[in-house]
């Protein structure tokens, strides 16, 4: 897996393929660029970018996620490479252990992911000064019970949400999280989000895991439902680099920064974002197959990793 994230959504550019590397030319002069296909991660396709089939191909040959953006730059679809050659050999295995996993066993992984989530949004809480809302999260954190079935999630993202609607910047016009309202700090989250979701999604595939098979969202229509399960703890990496910066942001493109965010460190030994949804989809997957009796789900700890 590379290490670069190229963002495409407001280039006139056509992509092409020479000896292992990306070719990138200009569709409006004669310049030309090369990234080698090997250091490349993530491709953020825009509207203006043209690329062809036999690129797509290369891309997945080299284990890279291909994310194509909507007018408003927002990521709507992608072209994601198959598990790794590593992995070939316990897919079966995997996934039928996967499909007949019981429900105790996905009850304790959903009260594991549910906590970590909420412990994250508590800690971010806690560093923007809303420690009421922060004690309250960490309370529903402790509360929350095997298949949450108080919806301890719900409740949290009830209290979270609206004391992100109390920042200052908001008092005039309101606020609430509603992906589809189109204003800035909507907006950023959904990116943000669907950068989350692509690693979710590679970790899935890589381990050998279906991603369609989660553990507690179970959309009929939804291909991923298990990198949405994988996801959720990491979201508050994302809410506190936009709400802790909001004032000097607001406004202005931050897509750089929040791709920046997404790969970012997530522990204190150093394992990034992307380093660690991998672990987990592991674990996971041994953890179905009773070769690995915990896991270990890890929460966000606010620290400033990235410079904007």
């Amino acid at each position: 897996m590379g290490w670069r994230i190229l963002d495409f959504t407001k280039s006139e550019v056509s992509l092409g393929i020479q000896r292992g590397n990306l070719v990138v030319k200009s569709n409006t002069s004669d310049k030309q660029q090369l990234a080698p296909l090997a250091d490349i991660d993530v491709i953020i396709i825009g509207l203006g970018t043209g690329i062809t089939s036999g690129v797509l191909h290369q891309l997945v040959q080299y284990d890279c996620v291909t994310l194509f953006t909507d007018w408003k730059f927002i990521p709507v679809g992608g072209v994601y490479p198959y598990v790794q050659e590593s992995t070939h050999n316990r897919i079966a295995a995997r996934q039928l252990a996967q499909a007949n996993a019981s429900k105790n066993t996905l009850n304790a992984l959903r009260q594991q992911m549910v906590r970590a989530k909420i412990q994250g949004q508590a800690a971010v809480m806690n560093q923007l000064g809303f420690v009421e809302t922060s004690n309250r999260l960490k309370q529903l954190s402790k509360n929350t019970r095997p298949g949450d079935p108080s919806n301890c999630e719900g409740q949290a993202a009830r209290f979270y949400f609206s004391s992100i609607a109390q920042l200052d910047i908001f008092q005039d016009e309101g606020w609430k999280r509603d992906a589809s309202r189109g204003d800035w700090l909507n907006n950023n989250l959904n990116y943000g989000y669907t950068i989350l979701r692509s690693y979710a999604i590679r970790s899935c595939l890589s381990s050998g895991l279906h991603p369609a098979l989660g553990l507690f969202h179970r959309n009929r229509e939804n291909l991923f439902n298990l990198a949405d399960d994988l996801m959720e703890p990491f979201r508050p990496a994302i809410d506190y680099f936009l709400l802790s910066h909001i004032e000097e942001l607001f406004g202005t493109d931050v897509r750089k920064e929040l791709v920046a965010i997404a790969k970012s460190k997530f522990l204190s030994s150093g394992l990034t974002i992307p380093a660690v949804l991998n672990d987990l989809a592991q674990d996971i997957g041994m953890h179905l197959e009773h070769s690995k009796e915990t896991v270990r789900i890890p929460s966000f700890e606010p620290r400033e990793v990235v410079s904007t």
